[in-house]
């Protein structure tokens, strides 16, 4: 029963007749209202009770940003699963899954280095995985950084290569660096959340030197665990690279 019915009801005779039933018919109107209200609150913090538009609050309550490409269906689903992608946060398996939702059905993390064996003071051997050179010098030079990964995501994707070749540095003037084996071409906007989604759900300890986009023709892959001693060789005209750099390199 409302508040604005049950009060009038409720009150002694007297306070029924006109004008202090109208007064208490109001007073019961505005507990209506308030209760109301405090459903209302109660319900735009349920992921699977909320309106639509409650659904960005409920989303920067769990640190889970709305990808830009999804629907309030797919945000809400993806909001329920919220416990299970933070259990899940730090592991390839986690990072994985998070790009699968983005879109991108054939995901794989490889290792930038991979340990080949051990030389004769038996001291660990690394070898590239990938013919990319990385971005940072410091990096290049030691060889043999263990936690440093690639994201490789294989067709179906929307990148393609933009330049081969070119001379310069990324961000110095020039159009593109010595370590750009061929930046990509595609939407920014997609760009920018793959890698907020990567320096979100990587292992802390851990660096994703870019995303390798893989072109047709390219040699698909299935999954491997890390330092697993495979390598794996491409040209550079079987991808393309967008590079990602830990904010102290920038």
């Amino acid at each position: 029963m409302l508040y604005k019915v049950y009060q009038v009801e409720q009150s002694p005779t007297y306070m029924q007749d006109s004008p202090y039933g109208e007064y208490e018919a109001v007073m019961g109107e505005k507990k209506d209202e308030l209760r109301n209200a405090t459903v209302d609150a109660v319900l735009s913090g349920l992921v699977y009770e909320s309106t639509d538009d409650a659904l960005v609050d409920i989303g920067k309550n769990f640190n889970i940003e709305r990808p830009e490409i999804f629907t309030d269906d797919q945000y809400r689903t993806k909001l329920g699963r919220a416990w299970e992608i933070w259990k899940k946060s730090g592991t390839p398996a986690g990072l994985i899954t998070a790009i699968n939702d983005l879109g991108y059905p054939n995901v794989t993390i490889l290792p930038e280095y991979l340990q080949t064996g051990n030389d004769i003071n038996g001291l660990p051997v690394y070898q590239k995985s990938l013919p990319i050179v990385d971005l940072n010098p410091a990096i290049e030079a030691a060889g043999n950084y263990w936690s440093n990964f690639w994201v490789i995501l294989n067709q179906p994707h929307s990148f393609t290569p933009h330049l081969w070749g070119a001379s310069g540095k990324w961000g110095s003037g020039d159009a593109f660096g010595p370590y750009l084996w061929g930046s990509v071409s595609g939407s920014p906007t997609v760009l920018k959340r793959l890698e907020q989604t990567i320096k979100q759900l990587k292992p802390a300890w851990s660096m994703c030197r870019g995303i390798v986009f893989l072109l047709p023709g390219a040699p698909s892959w299935g999954n491997f665990n890390y330092n697993d001693g495979t390598l794996f060789g491409l040209s550079p005209s079987q991808f393309a690279v967008h590079y990602i750099q830990e904010e102290w390199e920038i």
